[in-house]
């Protein structure tokens, strides 16, 4: 089962937030200790478009829970979601260092 749909598992059982946030925690953990793997096959540039690809996929699986969390199944049309998400200096160029 991949990250969304075990977020999605733990909104209709109403889980915690610090349930929720605990798994997501886990997940990115479980990722950034995979990295030296990921550099082997991949160095350079490319390793760190990767890097900030795999880092967005985890913002969007946040994004998606506050959504679905708050708005249920009636979700509003996108320009009225008062949340605004921003990829600013080396996120933005798709150069996000590990730590970043």
């Amino acid at each position: 089962m991949n990250l969304q749909e075990e977020i999605e598992t733990l909104i209709l059982q109403n889980a915690a937030e610090f349930e929720v946030a605990k798994r997501v925690k886990n997940a990115i953990r479980e990722y950034l200790q995979s990295l030296d793997t990921l550099f082997d096959m991949d160095r350079g540039k490319s390793f760190l478009v990767r890097h900030t690809r795999a880092i967005d996929q985890f913002i969007t699986i946040m994004y998606r829970y506050i959504l679905r969390r708050y708005f249920g199944e009636f979700l509003p049309l996108s320009n009225t979601i008062p949340i605004t998400i921003i990829a600013l200096g080396s996120y933005g160029r798709e150069q996000l260092c590990v730590y970043s």
